[in-house]
């Protein structure tokens, strides 16, 4: 379960790094605000995907969620893509501990 939680992870790295030509014409992000807000939520999402098996994994996970949310306060779009990702990463975590359990 956890190759697919860092896949999920992955895509929201790559939903974060799409973020950065988008912001800019929505809310008139300057080009410097709108590159630290995608790469620096796309290098969070990295980091929780590559240490996903150790103890930092799931907290940067959730964290990962949470930025993916509040990225909505920056455009309104991202409210329902982060909201969509935090559904798929709950739902992945949930079904991960129920499979876990039943080995």
């Amino acid at each position: 379960m956890t190759e697919r939680r860092s896949r999920l992870l992955a895509l929201a790295a790559a939903l974060a790094f799409t973020l950065i030509p988008t912001l800019q014409p929505t809310v008139d992000a300057q080009l410097p605000t709108a590159s630290l807000l995608g790469v620096g939520s796309c290098l969070l999402a990295l980091a929780a995907a590559a240490t996903l098996r150790g103890r930092l994994g799931l907290p940067l996970g959730w964290l990962t969620q949470a930025v993916a949310v509040g990225l909505g306060f920056a455009t309104p779009m991202m409210f329902l893509m982060g909201g969509v990702f935090a559904l798929l990463w709950s739902v992945a975590f949930v079904l991960g501990r129920r499979l876990d359990a039943s080995r």
